[in-house]
């Protein structure tokens, strides 16, 4: 057994454990978030900066030059990386038979923008950001055939029902979530996916399947966005339902560092808002030490949310039919998922519903 010093019992040193464990989690979220800012946020800080048309100016000028460097990119790119990015950035692109190519290069672009926006709110030099970009999606591109993240995402496919590497995948991640510790069921009034997850239910830590079972439902949640908003919204949002946690649901902390890691670097301006529900008091008390050391824009998407008074917020992002009972009080999105129904029975690209509901 580990030596403990003389004051402090066991129970004492598990609860330190556990609250630097869950320290670290709120730091490494935090990171990952400062990728995945959103535009609009992004926009906050620059305000400050100047007032009237000299900041309208400079958004153009900015802007301007986004678009620049994803002309830049888009030009060192190889047509098979422009086939690869454009499924990337598309589910419905992915399973499109034929597609114009005009819809291609517009779906490549698009994840372009996405790196070369990340490197401009990043601070990035001007000068460097169609370089980073081009790295970038270039080790996205790799990462995603490494990882099989198209064969992660069309598994459940009825046309893929024959394959055994998809039949190996099922296999994980019915196992992954037999828990039902995340679903993608709702949507936001703009049309965001909702991707929730009910970190009590997490017990079981695989490396391979904690991994890839966050690649399907983050993949699915963009899928199902993708086909409500027809491609115009791009974004999801991110629930954590705290109630009834305890500190066996913590999940180590290097897994998570490498889940956060695998997320910034791949999936970047992909996350509108994570909203963490009725979290324990340890994680409002670490927010507030180390929020002092994260910039305005990613404190502004991270959001705890505790009592009806505060979930007032939720109403007007969420109608009631679409919300679970825990986003507030009159949510009618009841009940646990049937896992197997999500995953045979309900389209890739829609979200879970209850019987007939609405999609």
């Amino acid at each position: 057994s580990r030596h403990q010093p003389a004051f402090l019992g066991g129970r004492s040193l598990n609860l330190a454990s556990g609250m630097l464990r869950r320290a670290l989690i709120i730091v490494l979220v935090a990171l990952q978030l400062h990728y995945s800012m959103s535009a609009a946020a992004a926009a906050e800080p620059a305000a400050n900066l100047g007032r009237g048309a000299s900041v309208a100016t400079k958004q153009t000028n900015d802007d301007d030059a986004e678009t620049i460097a994803v002309a830049e990119v888009f030009e060192q790119l190889t047509e098979e990386e422009k086939e690869d990015a454009a499924k990337s950035s598309s589910y419905r692109y992915l399973k499109t038979a034929r597609c114009s190519k005009d819809k291609r290069d517009e779906l490549a672009k698009a994840m372009i923008m996405r790196y070369v926006h990340t490197e401009h709110v990043l601070g990035s030099k001007q000068s460097l950001w169609a370089d980073r970009a081009l790295s970038k999606i270039r080790s996205t591109i790799e990462y995603r055939s490494v990882m099989q993240v198209d064969d992660i995402r069309t598994c459940f496919d009825r046309d893929k029902k024959d394959s055994d590497t998809h039949r190996s995948i099922r296999a994980m991640l019915e196992g992954r979530y037999e828990s039902k510790g995340s679903v993608i069921r709702g949507y936001g009034k703009k049309g965001q996916a909702l991707f929730l997850n009910y970190p009590r239910c997490e017990t079981k830590w695989d490396e391979e399947s904690f991994v890839a079972g966050n690649i399907y439902m983050l993949e699915r949640a963009l899928a199902a966005t993708e086909r409500r908003t027809d491609g115009m919204v791009t974004k999801i949002l991110n629930f954590y339902d705290y109630n009834g946690y305890t500190m066996r649901n913590s999940p180590p902390p290097l897994l998570i560092a490498r889940l956060m890691s695998d997320l910034r670097d791949h999936w970047p301006d992909r996350l509108e808002g994570v909203y963490i529900v009725d979290s324990p008091w340890i994680f409002r008390t670490f927010w507030r030490i180390i929020k002092v050391f994260i910039d305005p824009v990613t404190i502004g998407l991270v959001n705890f949310v505790t009592g009806e008074e505060q979930k007032e917020i939720l109403k007007g992002m969420i109608d009631e039919d679409q919300a679970a009972p825990f986003m507030y009080e009159g949510g009618k999105a009841e009940g646990e998922a049937d896992m197997r129904r999500f995953f045979y029975d309900i389209p890739t690209d829609m979200v879970y519903t209850v019987g007939h509901g609405k999609i």
